[in-house]
């Protein structure tokens, strides 16, 4: 999912600086978005939740907007200071932490009380703007946070190829968001989605050590890598047959 290094500018979407209570609707709000998804969300539930009155909600929050964004910008940032604690274990070897890190994404995808909410985090950024800049910002943190554990493994590697592989690795099990249902009478075991996708992480990885730039027509590793000379040579030779 999603990681910054600072926190969320929640109070961006907050009338009041009354902390406690904020953290209180928020927590409630989101039990609301989870429940009842984004058509259903609404100020007024959210009051209902925390045990008081409409006014108490609006004088915390303007909008239903302010406090949809307000709670998706909390979530997620809950979710990336997990993500962040395991990057951080620098004395556990890259390709371990890239496995917990894998093994995470999947328990939140897993979790009845956190996919929903993630699925609703994508379906609002595709409508709302200031979700969808969120949701963004998180994001690219989040496949940040993979690419320079992927970096240790790696350091020969352009950030851009990093950043690559870090999308592909974590929009291979991100896939999984609508097919983990628990009320699907279809789904897995989890015990054999867990050992496939122990297979399927550690072809990843074999791939990954064994890629190499050259072998990837006009990748930026290979061209930077390329003498200047050498890289000016087929345009040289093209030139001298069209005389």
């Amino acid at each position: 999912m999603h990681a910054t290094k600072n926190a969320p500018n929640v109070r961006t979407w907050v009338r009041s600086s009354t902390p406690a209570r904020v953290d209180e609707i928020l927590t409630k709000a989101r039990d609301v978005l989870v429940r009842d998804g984004y058509a259903d969300f609404n100020l007024r539930k959210v009051a209902a939740e925390v045990g008081v009155r409409l006014a108490t909600i609006q004088h915390h929050f303007a909008t239903r907007e302010a406090l949809l964004t307000a709670t998706i910008t909390k979530a997620m940032y809950g979710w990336g200071q997990r993500f962040q604690e395991i990057a951080a274990r620098s004395m556990r070897n890259p390709e371990r932490r890239l496995r917990e890190l894998q093994q995470q994404n999947f328990a939140f995808l897993d979790d009845p009380e956190t996919a929903p909410l993630i699925v609703e985090c994508f379906a609002l950024a595709q409508h709302d703007a200031s979700v969808r800049d969120v949701v963004q910002a998180q994001y690219f943190g989040y496949r940040r946070l993979f690419a320079d554990v992927l970096g240790e493994m790696r350091p020969d590697l352009s950030n851009d190829t990093l950043m690559a592989f870090a999308t592909v690795l974590t929009a291979q099990i991100e896939g999984l968001t609508l097919m983990l249902r628990h009320d699907d009478p279809h789904r897995p075991h989890r015990a054999a989605l867990e050992r496939a996708l122990k297979t399927q992480f550690d072809a990843f990885v074999a791939s990954f050590r064994a890629y190499r730039p050259g072998s990837a027509r006009g990748s930026a590793d290979s061209v930077a890598r390329k003498p200047a000379h050498r890289r000016a040579a087929p345009t040289a030779a093209r030139r001298g047959h069209s005389r």
